[in-house]
């Protein structure tokens, strides 16, 4: 049974395919973390070309990297819900955000796997976004996004049993909230 045994081991797995996952959500942030996701730069190495720039920031050329979360359209939504990313002394990718997530001490495992469903849902509400702009001419806030990615985020997690512990820890999911839509106030610092 050495079918697997040329195959490098990954570390990242627990981060994506943790217990709570949401299929949707971590298929997004596994294609994500494997390239899979058809970016302009991956399509131009295929012979398919399509405008380069980044239609969230409509600055940058389009690439993974760029877009989670170099992009500054990303990178508003990422800081606003987990204000500790910030704290990077540059922009983190995303296995940056998932290692950081993992070694903060003051998380038991529910915490940590609720971390890694917020970093993997906002993996795909700004794919999403990104599709929408792309394709569809059609432009949301940063704040829209955040506000899918929130809603999505806590009618996920009331399945869990402690999913009331939650507020104390992500108070940037639960605070602000009416019906679980977060408030529309315009992040700070950007």
């Amino acid at each position: 049974m050495l079918y697997f045994v040329d195959y490098d081991k990954v570390t990242w797995h627990k981060f994506i395919w943790h217990k709570h996952y949401a299929i949707r959500f971590s298929s997004f942030a596994w294609l994500a973390v494997m390239k899979g996701l058809k970016t302009a730069d991956i399509l131009s190495e295929r012979n398919i070309y399509i405008n380069p720039i980044c239609p969230l920031c409509e600055k940058e050329e389009e690439s993974i990297l760029h877009l989670f979360f170099q992009c500054d359209f990303s990178f508003e939504v990422l800081i606003t819900l987990i204000p500790d990313a910030g704290n990077f002394l540059l922009r983190p990718t995303i296995l940056q955000i998932f290692e950081f997530l993992d070694e903060i001490q003051r998380f038991n495992s529910n915490e940590r796997n609720f971390s890694f469903l917020m970093i993997c849902c906002l993996v795909y509400f700004i794919w999403r976004e990104r599709n929408s702009r792309r394709f569809m001419q059609k432009k949301a806030s940063p704040m829209v996004v955040l506000n899918l990615a929130a809603s999505a985020i806590v009618l996920k997690s009331r399945r869990w049993k402690i999913w009331e512990n939650f507020a104390a820890s992500f108070p940037s999911c639960y605070i602000r909230q009416t019906g679980f839509q977060v408030d529309q106030t315009p992040a700070t610092g950007l």
